[in-house]
């Protein structure tokens, strides 16, 4: 009996290890990124190698809003390449995958956009980010003037709540 529980797990284990020899055996394509996120609108170094002598590369970025073509390149003598590519301002924050194919080789690296730094987008885009002005000493000038309603309902309320609180207080003389 227990011979007939171990040929399934044999199996799946021999499954298991043609599967993984059969995706390791890719051509060796790698791209390497020069950082690991980086801001919408920026530039990102990509490096790549053992790609097809002069392969015609096309980088691509991949999200959950689907791709969009960075940029098409071609490798050297020795099938490396390297560039940068700008990140679309318009790419959101969230996880991404840079990927490079040629033909039917394809490396992929996995990238972080993250949301712009201060000051560093167009002034009117939906997204920009206004830097806060210099600390200076000088007094800060807050309007502070209430309408005359606002004044009254304000005064009204206070009133109210010491009212309220006087017969709270006066009922709790009496039951003590």
């Amino acid at each position: 009996m227990a011979i007939q529980k171990m040929i399934p797990i044999a199996a799946a284990v021999a499954l298991g290890a043609v599967v993984g020899v059969r995706a390791a055996s890719g051509h060796g394509e790698v791209i390497r990124l020069g950082a690991p996120s980086v801001s919408a609108g920026d530039s990102l170094a990509v490096t790549g190698e053992e790609f097809g002598v002069r392969a015609e590369i096309t980088l691509v970025l991949e999200g959950a809003a689907g791709r969009t073509v960075l940029a098409t390149i071609r490798a050297d003598g020795d099938g490396r390449f390297a560039t940068a590519v700008s990140i679309p301002v318009e790419a959101a924050a969230g996880a991404y995958r840079i990927v490079a194919e040629a033909g039917e080789d394809r490396a992929t690296a996995e990238l972080l956009v993250t949301s712009p730094v201060a000051g560093t987008w167009m002034e009117g885009h939906p997204a920009a980010v206004h830097e806060a002005g210099a600390a200076t000493s000088e007094k800060m000038s807050l309007d502070r003037s209430r309408s005359a309603a606002e004044s009254t309902i304000a005064w009204g309320i206070v009133g109210a709540l010491v009212l309220l609180g006087a017969w709270l207080a006066r009922g709790a003389r009496f039951t003590a």
